[in-house]
């Protein structure tokens, strides 16, 4: 077996432990700066984390008070709205010519439908039904149904499973049938 010899000179030995300690402490540094990033990471990435949750209950928010504020209209007045809109209608289009059919180009029909709705009264504690038509316009709206529609929806419920009703349901549609009814009366 040969043996080897020194092929460094003491200060080169020296100066080559400096090297090491250097790149030792080098190391050191940049496993510190990299824990550090992965900790800032972590950190930024649990901010985008709560900001996205928040952005989901704003939206929310948002999604429930605009369905809170859509207005209830007849089947007739909605049907009128969403045909002057699909005709690029503006609100102040449908407005000014709901009041005027007649000077209108086109869809009279429906501008008379719109015209009767605003002309008709309302209570004193309800807002005019020009101002509904506003809010529907600005809002969004949706179609209140007819009485026909309604005792319909009853009776296609207590037909659904032929033989599964129970008295309670029985009781449940004629009380709907009454009470439509009493308030259409």
């Amino acid at each position: 077996m040969q043996s080897y010899k020194n092929v460094y000179t003491a200060d080169e030995y020296k100066r080559l432990e400096e090297l090491k300690d250097a790149a030792l402490e080098q190391n050191g540094i940049f496993k510190q700066q990299r824990d550090k990033a992965i900790g800032d990471l972590a950190r930024h990435a649990q901010t985008i984390v709560d900001i996205q949750n928040e952005k989901l209950v704003l939206l929310q928010q948002i999604e429930r008070t605009i369905d809170e504020k859509k207005v209830r209209l007849p089947w007739d007045v909605a049907n009128a709205l969403k045909a002057l809109t699909d005709a690029k209608y503006s609100t102040f289009g449908i407005m000014h010519h709901g009041n005027k059919p007649e000077y209108a180009e086109d869809h009279h029909d429906e501008l008379r439908i719109i015209q009767t709705f605003c002309n008709t009264t309302t209570p004193d504690d309800q807002p005019s039904n020009g101002d509904l038509i506003i809010l529907a316009l600005v809002n969004g709206y949706t179609v209140e149904l007819e009485p026909r529609d309604k005792v319909k929806q009853l009776i296609e419920k207590w037909y659904a499973v032929p033989g599964d009703v129970t008295d309670a349901e029985l009781y449940d549609l004629s009380d709907g049938i009454i009470d439509l009814l009493q308030k259409t009366s």
